[in-house]
């Protein structure tokens, strides 16, 4: 016996929303994802003291466009001066690799922890400050035109 449309529509949609749960953490194949942290205030600006920084955002963007945001209170300030240089530095590592960072966007970052980040391979883009979501945009549109141009 023929099953009836509407059984195949109900079929259909809880397929659906199963497809869609389970596709929900993959990154859109339209451009190369890029997985910034960048120091932050509470009211969404720049954090100038990278390794002091109490907060920072992750974001992914993909084609210049910021898709997700997340913020973590890290406490950085605080642990800074709490046990050694190494410790701290070994602290922000684990957390780099915990979210899969590839690029830092700072204002500022000490020469301990710029070489650190450099024998991960993470991309280090300094910018002078202001809205934290506008200075990743900036910074990422700035090194990729810097890329593109004849030297």
């Amino acid at each position: 016996m023929p099953t009836s449309l509407a059984a195949v529509r109900v079929r259909q949609v809880r397929r659906v929303t199963v497809d869609t749960v389970n596709l929900a953490s993959i990154e859109p194949a339209s451009g190369a994802a890029t997985t910034v942290l960048i120091p932050v205030t509470e009211h969404g600006d720049m954090e100038p003291r990278f390794g002091r920084a109490p907060r920072v955002a992750v974001a992914t963007v993909v084609d210049g466009i910021v898709t997700t945001w997340r913020e973590y209170a890290v406490g950085w300030d605080a642990a800074h001066d709490a046990g050694t240089p190494g410790s701290h530095h070994a602290r922000i590592v684990r957390f780099l690799n915990d979210h899969r960072v590839d690029t830092i966007v700072a204002e500022h970052m000490g020469v301990g922890m710029r070489r650190v980040v450099d024998r991960m391979g993470i991309r280090l883009l300094t910018v002078p400050g202001g809205a934290a979501r506008q200075a990743v945009s900036l910074a990422l549109a700035s090194a990729e035109a810097a890329r593109k141009s004849p030297h």
